[in-house]
């Protein structure tokens, strides 16, 4: 038996709003990314969850705290290095496995700071939430997913 946390339990402790019954994130990373868990995988995230009101796609929810769900997956990959970005520099921070960097989703090229074409396990574009922007962040961060 695992007696490890699961990821809804990490979303929830690190105040995440992925633990949520609203969209059941929490539920659908665990099926995906279970066999990759003990894994020295590299993973980024768009998207650690401003509360500035003046930043497209913010977080005002209340109990939500920036860069919650960095520390769940980073508890969750026990081996893996987490990177996180957002266009809001005054929440951005590094911590053990965790390193966070600026990053603007209307304005390519997009490039990730210190991490190499074909060395990405895992990108999670949780940011602008805007189908046009999406889809261009895809198409330019493509080249850093592992083939």
């Amino acid at each position: 038996m695992n007696s490890q946390p699961n990821l809804i339990e990490l979303f929830k402790k690190y105040g995440s709003d992925k633990h949520s019954n609203h969209h059941n994130y929490g539920f659908k990373y665990e099926n995906l990314f279970s066999s990759m868990r003990d894994k020295p995988i590299v993973m980024v995230e768009i998207g650690i969850g401003s509360i500035n009101p003046n930043i497209p796609s913010n977080m005002p929810h209340s109990g939500y705290k920036p860069g919650a769900s960095l520390r769940a997956w980073r508890d969750y990959f026990s081996n893996g290095l987490i990177y996180g970005c957002d266009i809001d520099r005054d929440i951005l921070f590094t911590e053990d496995r965790i390193k966070t960097f600026f990053f603007d989703q209307t304005n390519p090229p997009y490039v990730l700071p210190n991490i190499s074409y074909n060395s990405c396990d895992i990108i999670v574009d949780d940011g602008l939430h805007n189908f046009h922007y999406n889809w261009e962040v895809f198409k330019g961060l493509y080249p850093y997913l592992k083939t």
